[in-house]
């Protein structure tokens, strides 16, 4: 009937503005955290530059001028990725605690000067 067809097409909308809201509320959450990482990394490049300008990553403990340098090679590369990529391997909340520490670390260097 009339009717009923009236009521699949208004919960046709209803479907496809509430898959429409879902797929918006990802990609927001995406772009999110996508910034996040690349201001991120841009924060640790900016720093490790600054290190590397000034001759001081060398001050930095082993692990972290590995980290440092393996960081300015590949600025585009993900936390995860960082991690398979060192040597030996480490994990990712590994990776993440020695970028904090060089960023602690430079920043204390650096503002000795």
């Amino acid at each position: 009937s009339e009717l009923n067809n009236a009521a699949f097409e208004i919960m046709n909308i209803k479907i496809a503005n509430e898959l429409k809201n879902n797929a918006n509320r990802l990609r927001n959450f995406d772009t999110v955290n996508i910034t996040k990482a690349v201001d991120a990394a841009n924060a640790q490049i900016t720093i490790i530059r600054e290190l590397q300008k000034r001759n001081l990553l060398g001050s930095l403990p082993p692990e972290l001028e590995e980290t440092a340098r393996m960081r300015l090679q590949h600025p585009d590369m993900s936390l995860a990725q960082l991690a398979i990529h060192s040597v030996p391997a480490v994990t990712k909340s590994g990776i993440t605690h020695r970028l904090k520490k060089i960023i602690e670390f430079g920043e204390r260097l650096l503002n000795k000067d």
